[in-house]
This record gives C-alpha cells, structure tokens and sequence, in this order.
C-alpha cells in the first residue's frame, strides 16, 4: 500500500520521485496522484471526478502536514 491521506472517498499519495516543483513565477507546487476509493476498497485512478472543491481539500490537506511539520521542526530546535 502506499503512504497518502484520504480526503472523503478519495486516497491522495505522492508520486515516486521528485514530486515538488517550482513554475516561472518561483510558485512551488506538488504533484499528487488521486485514486477514487471503490465500495470493495479497491482503487481506481480518478481522472475526471477531480472537482475544485476536492483540490481545494487536498491543498488545505497538504499545507496542514506541512505547518505541522515546520511546528516540530521549530520545537526539536
């Protein structure tokens, strides 16, 4: 199984490799990889279920970790 979160019937996971970007405008961004959890627990990659309100899920998901992260980095100094 890979590592992720799930956000409602969708498990969000980083892709292998390097997955954090920065576009022209110096804006740093993440690829993901979005499967839909099926009924049965399988997983099914989810190509046009992606709606903006799921993005927005996953980006308030992701900036979370990463001000817990930054939070523990700063207590363990």
């Amino acid at each position: 199984m890979r590592d992720g979160f799930r956000i409602g019937e969708y498990f969000i996971s980083f892709p292998p490799g390097d997955f954090v970007h920065e576009n022209e405008n110096g804006e740093m961004y993440m690829d993901v990889d979005i499967f839909k959890i099926e009924k049965d627990g399988s997983l099914h990659k989810a190509n046009k279920q992606i709606t903006p309100e799921l993005e927005k899920a996953i980006s308030e998901e992701i900036n979370r970790m990463l001000i817990s992260i930054i939070e523990k980095d700063n207590i363990n100094k």
